[in-house]
């Protein structure tokens, strides 16, 4: 442990700013943007000291890290971040052209998709972003959730048609 670990993506080296670090303690958001992203580490904290898997902690960590260097993309807080924005991060998730796919107009046999990630990998970021948000909203009960719950979140999908993870 305590070695860092970054992140490969297909982004600035000022996104590189923000990397998941292995700690004693578990993983964590570091680098010169981390400070904004403390919540984001109390919340990784949460789940080391609830026992979680230190791979699923590991994973969270890396969803995490996805969804706040996006956040920084498109210029939003943590703290402003409503259904809008997750929907739109959600379709961010799901349009995306990864670097082995080759577009929109030609379909992967083994995946069935032509852009995007796997709808595993999409729910796995959602489940990470609504612990956060959740995790948020223990620690303050006065802070809205913007996870989209029940039949709130069937009819928001229903009226836009387009999420099938």
């Amino acid at each position: 442990m305590g070695h860092a670990i970054v992140m490969d993506m297909t982004m600035s080296d000022a996104d590189h700013e923000l990397r998941v670090d292995a700690k004693d303690i578990g993983w964590a958001l570091a680098g010169s943007r981390a400070v904004q992203s403390s919540l984001v580490n109390e919340y990784l904290a949460y789940l080391s000291s609830r026992r979680y898997s230190p791979r699923t902690v590991r994973a969270y960590a890396y969803d995490l890290l996805h969804f706040c260097r996006w956040l920084d993309s498109v210029d939003t807080p943590l703290d402003a971040v409503s259904v809008d924005t997750l929907l739109s991060f959600l379709t961010e998730c799901q349009e995306t052209v990864l670097p082995h796919q080759l577009g929109a107009n030609v379909i992967d046999l083994r995946s069935h998709r032509s852009t995007g990630y796997a709808p595993a990998t999409v729910n796995r970021r959602l489940a990470a972003v609504s612990g956060l948000f959740t995790f948020r909203g223990m620690r303050d009960p006065s802070a809205l959730n913007p996870v989209p719950r029940g039949c709130f979140l069937h009819a928001t999908l229903d009226e836009l048609g387009q999420f099938a993870v």
